[in-house]
């Protein structure tokens, strides 16, 4: 059985059929019906907006962030409040602390994202650019579950402060691509070798296609089209990350992804 999940839906056209262990970050789908098409008005990605931050974060590393997410958890915080969150403090102020966060759908320190919290209750989680894949959002620990882990980072300072919090509110923005109006993720595990199948509609511009790759596996491999990206053992327990390039994965075409013994993450950003 598919498992095809997301927190939301916004765009018609997309279509997704995955096999067996599939995550997709799409809605889910009942019955035996394991795909996404045009017919299921909505079934698409997740809305890359700007958030509504009117220059009250003038802290905040635009110019340094990649792919986001943002949610104003609370009126206002404590900074103290919220230290606990923090793997590692980079850089603070009196009203402000920026760093890195340890979140369960990530292994390494080194792929944590970063986090930067302020005292007018904003959090904003974000993947460092030319740092980080925006592959990097998949949930390698938790990939049965309609989560980032940049919404990971989000729901630790909820949860450090005591908040209950929906974490569907939670906005996506892309810093280095204002440009962008959209992503989609998919993930597959495989014990053995499964596929999944991505059509994009050609309306779409494909900004950025990006691969995440975890294996424990010397015989491992992904491919994209049956054309092999990457194979052997990812390194334990860390993941590898690269991007497909430009025109590789085209619109106006289904594109087939398959893992062999080994976890795949794809992550797409477009434009309308």
């Amino acid at each position: 059985m598919a498992w095809i999940r997301g927190f939301r839906a916004i765009l018609v056209g997309f279509a997704v059929i995955a096999a067996l262990v599939a995550f997709v970050f799409w809605p889910e789908l009942d019955g035996g019906n394991d795909s996404a098409t045009p017919a299921n008005p909505g079934a698409g990605s997740i809305a890359l907006a700007a958030p509504p931050l009117q220059g009250s974060t003038p802290a905040f590393p635009e110019d340094q962030a990649g792919i986001s997410a943002y949610l104003k958890v609370t009126d206002s915080i404590d900074l103290d409040d919220v230290r606990g969150v923090f793997f590692s403090v980079e850089q603070e102020g009196p009203d402000f602390l920026i760093g890195t966060v340890s979140v369960p759908s990530s292994d390494k320190d080194d792929e944590y994202p970063h986090l930067y919290v302020d005292v007018n209750g904003w959090a904003i989680a974000y993947m460092p650019r030319g740092l980080y894949s925006d592959a990097a959002l998949a949930p390698w620990r938790q990939s049965h579950q309609n989560t980032t882990t940049l919404a990971d980072a989000i729901a630790a300072v909820a949860t450090e402060l005591s908040l209950l919090i929906d974490l569907g509110l939670i906005g996506y923005y892309h810093f280095e691509h204002p440009e962008a109006t959209g992503f989609v993720m998919a993930m597959e595990a495989a014990s053995g070798t499964e596929d999944f199948f991505v059509t994009i509609p050609s309306t779409l511009q494909v900004i950025a296609a990006e691969w995440g790759y975890r294996s424990s596996h010397t015989l491992g491999w992904a491919s994209l089209n049956d054309d092999q990206f990457v194979t052997g053992h990812s390194g334990s327990p860390s993941a590898m990350y690269g991007n497909f390039g430009s025109g590789v994965v085209a619109s106006g075409a289904t594109h087939k992804f398959t893992a062999n013994r080994s976890s795949l993450a794809f992550v797409m950003i477009y434009s309308e």
